[in-house]
């Protein structure tokens, strides 16, 4: 779990492991919003949250839908009203965030790599162009060495170390 003050609430996330499947749902059709890995912070906090004032309501409160979520995110402030609600801030979120990914690769980099996913077609098509001489650059909002973890869980060689350009990079 990731520890930071105000969101260690005893209604806390759970690890990726025993998330339920309607909050993987959720955070899957909201993903579109993250510019920034602490941002799937805020929003599985708020998913997890919303959920369960649906879940306790006497007065038939319902959880913000996935839709309303995406269209407030930045629009309306939405990222920056949890970020004053959980008294924390974007760096804060981003260091524990990168913690707990460090920590999930030193005690399970096999399930934490297997738990990203490359979009079909991709690894052959960068295998492919490798091949045919093409210098590949790989720029990423992750932390390098996040990145490179997971390029080589997948059996992606094609990019030098000086070819791959992340977070702190």
């Amino acid at each position: 779990m990731i520890s930071v003050r105000g969101l260690e609430h005893c209604d806390a996330v759970p690890r990726l492991s025993e998330m339920p499947l309607w909050l993987l749902d959720k955070m899957r059709r909201v993903r579109c919003v993250v510019e920034h890995g602490y941002e799937n912070v805020l929003l599985a906090r708020l998913l997890w949250s919303e959920q369960r004032v649906q879940e306790t309501s006497w007065t038939g409160a319902r959880a913000l839908t996935p839709g309303e979520i995406i269209a407030n995110w930045t629009a309306s402030h939405l990222r920056d009203t949890l970020l004053t609600r959980y008294a924390v801030s974007p760096q804060q979120l981003t260091s524990a965030f990168a913690e707990t990914r460090d920590a999930l690769l030193e005690h399970d980099r096999e399930a934490w790599c297997g738990s990203n996913r490359i979009y079909p077609g991709v690894a052959a098509a960068l295998a492919a162009a490798a091949a045919d001489g093409c210098v590949l650059y790989l720029i990423t909002t992750k932390h390098e060495r996040f990145a490179r973890a997971i390029l080589e869980h997948f059996h992606i060689h094609a990019f030098p170390r000086a070819n791959l350009f992340g977070l702190a990079s």
